[in-house]
Formats: C-alpha cells, structure tokens, sequence
C-alpha cells in the first residue's frame, strides 16, 4: 500500500512538505514551525496570522521562518499540507493493515478518530480550512486536488470491496464522495459538541459511515491505533520517517 502514498505526494505536489522534513535538522526546525503555525492558526485563524505570531510561539526568528518558507502565503499552504501528509500516512498505514476491505475500512474510520485524538490542533486547522477555502483561490484548488485524490483511492477500496461482497452501491465514486462527507460532517460534530459517551457516539459515527457505503455487515475488529505519543510534535516525529517517496 505504501506506493499509495507515494503517488500521492507526487500528484498533489507535496513532495515540498517532504523534503523539508527529510534532513533531521529540517525535520525538527521545519517542522517545529509548522507545528508553531497551526498552533497559531488554530487560536486565531488563517486570516490573523502572522509571522511574528509563528516566531513567538516556535521561539525562533522571522528570518529562520523565511529561511524554510518563502512568505506567509507559503507558510500556510505548507501546514494544510503539513497535516494532510500526516492524516494520510496514518490512513494508508491503516487501509494497509486489514486482512480484508471491510476490516481495511474499519480500521480506516479508527485511524480518523486516532489522528483527531492525538492532532487536535491539526482538526481544529482542518476545519478552519473548509471555510478559508471559500475566501482563498490557492487553497480551493489544493482542497479541490487532495479531495480528488482522496476519493479516488477511497473508491478503489469500496469497489474491490464490492466485488467481495463486502459493500452495496450504485457507483463507487459516489460512494467515496458521500463517505467523505459524512466524514467531514462527523470532524466537525465531535470538534463542536460536547457528549455524555464518546465511545456510543463514536459507534454511531461508524455506523453512519457504514451506512453511507452500503456495507453487508459490521463484525468485531481490532481497533487500530496510530503512533503513541504525548504530544503531537512527537507523534508526528513518529510518522515523518516512514514517509518514502521518489523525488524524480
């Protein structure tokens, strides 16, 4: 599974991201700002941040900043990429573990919670996202090309997974976009309510998931689990070496 992950980072360009992170030294500074950013963002959204906000909060210096990204702009669409990399290295490890694509899709929704549970600053950017995308031409078509990509590999799980018996639906792509918002809808349910039980709630999220796919049946899996960590730069160290990708 992992030349998923591999296409993707070509296709919609963040090979960037990666070569940012690929050296230690530029893994811990580059991604120390990128961490400070979304820190930023996530309190006072896209349209408030500035440089001097992320040199604060990263304990560096502007030209530090300027040394790894070009200008604000390149600084912001950096750590929208920043996170999809990381969400989707924790998917496609998890799409990858199932022995079947119905336990791949379950462990999928579980890498969903996990990354929401460990990178709750990242959520809070995600979403923050969606509408700065209304207001910004350039991150429109970043979402426009990640949300394409994501579908489609979405639609190559569900349609093997049709053929198996495992899902019931009329087309596949479909399917993956009404997966996808139902996803989107449930990020922004759990960032914006609070409930009673998390863990009954949850289930109906995968239900509801389930559902949107059509699937056969729900049987007991096991519950997949992104790296561990204590805080989200160091799961994210966690992630970054696993990231391989042909840079020609």
């Amino acid at each position: 599974m992992t030349h998923l992950l591999k296409d993707e980072l070509r296709d919609i360009a963040f090979r960037e991201i990666y070569q940012k992170l690929q050296e230690p030294k530029g893994r811990r500074k580059a991604g120390l700002i990128l961490e400070a950013t979304i820190k930023c963002i996530s309190k006072v959204g896209f349209e408030n941040l500035t440089l001097e906000r992320v040199a604060r909060e990263a304990g560096v210096s502007r030209p530090l900043i300027r040394y790894y990204f070009t200008d604000l702009d390149d600084l912001k669409v950096s750590a929208v990429k920043y996170i999809r990399v990381i969400l989707q290295n924790s998917v496609v490890d998890a799409i990858s573990s199932g022995s079947n694509e119905l336990e791949s899709f379950n462990l999928y929704i579980d890498a969903l919670f996990n990354w929401y549970d460990q990178f709750r600053s990242h959520a809070m950017v995600w979403i923050a996202f969606f509408w700065y995308t209304t207001q910004n031409k350039q991150m429109k078509e970043l979402n426009t090309i990640a949300t394409i990509k994501g579908n489609e590999r979405l639609q190559r799980l569900l349609e093997n997974g049709k053929k198996n018996g495992y899902f019931d639906f009329e087309d596949g792509m479909e399917a993956a976009q009404n997966l996808v918002t139902v996803l989107n809808g449930i990020i922004t349910t759990e960032s914006s309510m609070f409930h009673d039980d998390k863990t009954k709630m949850r289930a109906r999220y995968r239900e509801l998931a389930l559902k949107a796919v059509g699937a056969r049946s729900a049987p007991q899996i096991k519950i997949f689990h992104v790296a561990s960590a204590t805080t989200e730069m160091g799961a994210t160290a966690s992630f970054l070496p696993n990231l391989e990708c042909e840079l020609n």
